[in-house]
């Protein structure tokens, strides 16, 4: 080690900052999903076309679903960084 003293809450900012970018991310990506199935493309007036877009549209709420809860944990791990960086900052002004 070179002896420098590295900012313990410097690094709990760059990881919310990192957990805010990838949960900013997946949502942008789970928007993109959602809009590939808001109309049928499979077969109007037609059984077979009709009874996947439901199956699929199920399959993807689900799914929509499921990432919401991982956006939602990432954000709150970001928010959990702050925190840590704050405490931080606090115990090394006392």
């Amino acid at each position: 080690m070179s002896g420098e003293v590295v900012s313990v809450g410097e690094a709990w900012r760059a990881r919310a900052k990192a957990a805010n970018d990838a949960a900013d991310e997946l949502d942008g990506l789970v928007e993109a999903v959602a809009s590939t199935l808001r109309n049928n493309q499979l077969g109007l007036d037609c059984i077979e076309g009709e009874e996947l877009f439901k199956q699929l549209s199920a399959i993807a709420v689900d799914w929509r679903l499921g990432m919401r809860t991982e956006v939602d944990y990432l954000k709150n791990i970001a928010r959990r960084c702050i925190r840590a960086s704050e405490a931080y900052g606090v115990a090394d002004g006392a």
